[in-house]
């Protein structure tokens, strides 16, 4: 219990973090050094309950735990921090991670974590290895017991390489990544899970939560009666998330660098990248005890960088979210629908891939994007004109459905087009009265349009908009 006060009072290890250096006005080429976050900062309550596990498999009591989030939550961090703390209660640590392009290799992420090499000194490793080979299974080579991935004879040797681990001493095996685990390791993973409560094992998966695997939902279920444990790792609070941007810059955000940092929505990935791109532009500066940014152009880094982030998404979904960017941060299902020119059903599969994904989120009757840093991002690396042609549709398409003129508004002025030659989606003539009409705008019957209160913007008639 010692070990795991002080690593809860002292916080996760700091050791090989690099510095991030800031510029402070005023000093020339005077530098501020200060180290990058380790992503645990917020998770006290997780990495605690982790530790009581962990505790409770030395002593003999195994235990599997699911950590589960969207991408960047911040399940690397926590695992790892978790494997540091085995080490130090004295626990052998095998780590590992799934691969993608080996989801289609039987045992790979399962080899890769216990480490089923030929070339190593380990004897016991050297015998799975020539099973998972071939040589050996069942007693003669390169017999199968069954489908390449249903190998039950590898399947055993490593089971087998299992106990003898646990034989000699309390084992934590971290497997990240395993939304990409290929099947044969999962199906180990089942058959431990049986097992474990009677060894000194603990087993810590990491995954994202979409895109959804089926033998994850399995495993999360457990066996035999016995469910593991799960950890669902959400945004971080506001007060960590200070301390998150303070633990990089060295101060505490002034105001325009929190509201840029809100747009993360507390994503401790985006954070960090949002900083990092901030300061490779030399954007950020240390003023009265405070980090402040002047303006915002998502540094082209940064973009590169979240675009790649979204990248397991699949290319409708994808596309799907660079229109819903243009549209708002919030927006109607039916809208996004009508400018994609489809159907409402046809959009509902990329929709909730989206939602799973943690990329939009329900607001009421609409849609939003949960990190506005994403929508931000996503807005402006599309051509303008292809921005302007988003927005027109999106005036055109409110325009039919009666929307209030300020909606409509919004869009075909970013479009440009407000008022301009060759947009009338409703007949020309008066306007309906019976829809109210926009706050202190008045009604010219000489110029048959609408007028806004200072008189720099035209709303003609022909729009049928209001």
């Amino acid at each position: 219990m010692d070990l795991m006060a002080d690593w809860l009072v002292c916080g996760p290890s700091r050791v090989g973090r690099p510095l991030i250096t800031r510029r402070v006005p005023g000093h020339g080429e005077d530098v501020v050094p200060h180290s990058a976050p380790h992503g645990c900062v917020g998770r006290a309550p997780q990495l605690e309950r982790i530790a009581r596990l962990l505790e409770h498999a030395a002593a003999g009591h195994g235990q599997a735990l699911f950590v589960h989030g969207e991408p960047g939550i911040g399940k690397t961090a926590l695992v790892a921090e978790a494997a540091r703390h085995a080490g130090r209660l004295g626990m052998q640590v095998l780590t590992g991670a799934a691969e993608e392009i080996e989801r289609c290799l039987p045992f790979s992420a399962f080899s890769g974590c216990l480490g089923g090499d030929a070339a190593s000194a380990d004897p016991r490793r050297v015998r799975v290895a020539h099973v998972l080979s071939g040589e050996g299974r069942l007693g003669a080579a390169g017999v199968s017991a069954g489908p390449s991935w249903v190998d039950f004879a590898t399947v055993e040797a490593f089971l087998g390489l299992v106990d003898e681990l646990c034989a000699a001493g309390p084992v934590l095996m971290v497997l990240d990544d395993l939304h990409w685990a290929d099947a044969a390791s999962l199906l180990i993973l089942r058959r431990l899970q049986r097992v474990m409560a009677q060894l000194p094992l603990m087993l810590i998966g990491a995954y994202r939560t979409v895109p959804r695997v089926a033998a994850l939902a399995e495993l999360r279920a457990g066996s035999d009666g016995v469910r593991p444990a799960e950890l669902s790792l959400g945004p971080l609070e506001p007060s960590a998330v200070t301390a998150l941007v303070t633990d990089l810059v060295g101060a505490p955000p002034g105001t325009a660098l929190a509201a840029r940092v809100a747009e993360a929505a507390g994503n401790p990935l985006y954070i960090s990248e949002l900083i990092t791109a901030l300061d490779r532009e030399s954007a950020i500066t240390v003023r009265a005890g405070a980090a402040e940014v002047s303006g915002f152009t998502a540094p082209a880094s940064l973009a590169d960088a979240l675009v790649h982030r979204l990248s397991f998404l699949s290319e409708d979904a994808r596309h799907l979210l660079r229109v819903a960017a243009v549209l708002g941060s919030r927006f109607a299902v039916s809208l996004l629908a009508k400018v994609l020119g489809r159907g409402v059903g046809d959009v509902l599969a990329p929709v909730m891939e989206a939602v799973e994904a943690g990329v939009l989120t329900g607001a009421g009757e609409q849609l939003a994007f949960r990190h506005d840093l994403i929508r931000r991002v996503l807005h402006d690396a599309q051509p303008r004109s292809v921005r302007v042609t988003v927005h027109q549709e999106a005036g055109r398409a409110l325009a039919e459905a009666g929307a209030p003129v300020e909606r409509i508004a919004e869009h075909l002025l970013n479009s440009g087009t407000a008022g301009g030659p060759g947009w009338s989606p409703g007949p020309p003539g008066r306007p309906d009265r019976s829809r109210p009409a926009p706050r202190n705008w008045q009604w010219t019957c000489s110029g048959g349009a609408w007028h806004s209160p200072d008189r720099t913007t035209r709303w003609p008639a022909r729009c049928g908009c209001i």
